[in-house]
């Protein structure tokens, strides 16, 4: 019930701050990009809650090139406990109604991170020029 109590208010609270943020037309995208950055929301509240100072980073307008997996740990580690939940509920508990429904969830959550673990992969950075090339030729 404590959780249900913790869980609600953030997750209503942020739907509706994502929904006046976006003038109301939110697309799925950003829906799920305001949930695989849950890590950031948990560290700001702590922050507010321990009165620590914060501070904005600017970041660059151009895509960087290098290696930020550092950036989710978090998601990776919520998919590697899934996985080993899933193996662990169907010896436990069979084919059930519960853990079918879990297993839904978990594979919508799975889903959604995926695309932020898949942004912060290594890869070369594209330039303005190549882009356009590219766009050109197909």
């Amino acid at each position: 019930m404590s959780l249900a109590a913790i869980f609600l208010p953030y997750i209503f609270v942020t739907v509706y701050a994502l929904q006046v943020s976006t003038n109301f037309s939110y697309s799925f995208k950003s829906l799920a990009f305001s949930m695989a950055g849950f890590n950031i929301h948990l560290s700001a509240i702590w922050a507010n809650i321990i009165g620590a100072k914060s501070s904005f980073s600017v970041t660059s307008k151009r895509r960087l090139k290098g290696n930020f997996l550092s950036l989710v740990v978090p998601q990776i580690a919520y998919v590697f406990a899934v996985s080993i939940g899933i193996v662990f509920a169907i010896l436990r508990e069979g084919f059930t109604a519960s853990f079918m429904s879990n297993l839904a969830w978990a594979v919508l959550n799975t889903m959604i991170f995926a695309e932020f673990i898949s942004a912060a992969l290594p890869r070369e950075a594209v330039q303005p020029a190549q882009t356009l090339e590219k766009a050109v030729t197909t």
